[in-house]
């Protein structure tokens, strides 16, 4: 079964300082006061125009093999993933994304401040992996529930886990349709800051 993740408001997960900072990098040592000012004025930016959504679908794993691991839904081609999923039944396949008014706020910085644009990156991409981890945690709650156990969560262009499965993915879920997630013939994802994955469950 295909389930959508809409958080109300009030239950966004915060974007981290300390990862929007990982994501300026650069920084040595204390940051500056001003500096620390216009990281957090960033992060409350973008915080005020994201809009987390997400889209999961959960799979019985029929076979892995040395490379390849053979899913209900579809076929993946990888040995690192093979060796990941080692001992899963299972997996969550998901595709989520914080919205194209983070983008727009990258791009109107881009025309008119580099530094903006850099914060605004790293405040977008921070905050896209705190809405996939708050995700996998209430998704473990659920599997633990189960007595189950999550693995990490595993994307396209780790190792030799292919860009193009990507396709496969979007029909699977029917990511377009249901979260307004589009693909480019390179395999990138508009909006930007949107993540697709596989979460083994064993």
């Amino acid at each position: 079964m295909i389930k959508l993740d809409r958080p109300e408001k009030q239950a966004y997960p915060e974007i981290p300082y300390a990862d929007t900072v990982r994501y300026l990098g650069g920084f040595r040592g204390k940051i500056p006061e001003e500096s620390e000012r216009l990281i957090r004025d960033s992060i409350t930016r973008i915080s005020e125009v994201m809009e987390p959504t997400a889209v999961y679908g959960r799979y019985r794993i029929r076979e892995i093999t040395a490379d390849t691991v053979r899913l209900e839904c579809m076929d993946i081609q990888s040995e690192a993933l093979a060796r990941h999923l080692k001992g899963c039944g299972e997996v969550y396949i998901f595709a989520a994304t914080v919205g194209v008014a983070v983008d727009r706020k990258i791009r109107g910085a881009e025309l008119t401040s580099v530094v903006n644009a850099a914060l605004f990156q790293a405040a977008g991409a921070a905050a896209i992996e705190s809405y996939c981890d708050d995700l996998n945690e209430r998704l473990r709650l659920q599997a633990e529930a189960e007595g189950l156990s999550l693995k990490t969560r595993f994307s396209p262009g780790y190792g030799d886990f292919s860009l193009s499965c990507q396709k496969d993915i979007f029909a699977v879920l029917d990511v377009t349709k249901r979260i307004g997630v589009t693909l480019t013939d390179g395999m990138l994802m508009i909006p930007t800051k949107s993540v697709t994955a596989v979460i083994g469950i064993k």
